[in-house]
């Protein structure tokens, strides 16, 4: 019995910190004419961890907010950023971005590629994280 309160008290107080995280950075990509932008709130923690997303086109918009994006997972190091974004059931991929960073001196370059599946792929140009 003990240790069942103690899983459940473990998982309220994770629930709660959970529901209290606020985007404190973001990684924003576009096209040169920004016809094409990705918007990637991020969390402060020492992983990758988005806590809600934008994809806009000329011709549609998938969001968190509105839940046509249903999961954002990615991976992080220090050469590059892989994001996938899943379909409102969490079921499908349907875009990915691919963001190579490099660091030189005092430089610093992020771009990449954005795929969004059976509508185009673009090439971004990356700032933040």
């Amino acid at each position: 019995m003990m240790a069942a309160r103690t899983i459940l008290s473990t998982v309220l107080i994770f629930a709660g910190l959970c529901s209290t995280a606020q985007a404190s950075g973001e990684l924003y990509c576009a096209t040169v004419d920004e016809s094409v932008t990705v918007h990637i709130g991020l969390g402060r923690v020492p992983v990758f961890a988005p806590l809600g997303g934008r994809i806009e086109t000329p011709d549609a918009i998938w969001s968190t907010e509105d839940q046509t994006i249903g999961s954002i997972s990615g991976f992080y190091d220090d050469e590059s950023i892989r994001v996938d974004f899943t379909d409102e059931t969490v079921a499908d991929i349907i875009a990915r971005l691919r963001v190579f960073q490099a660091y030189e001196a005092e430089s610093y370059a992020m771009a990449g590629i954005l795929q969004i599946v059976g509508k185009g792929s673009y090439a971004v140009i990356c700032d933040g994280g």
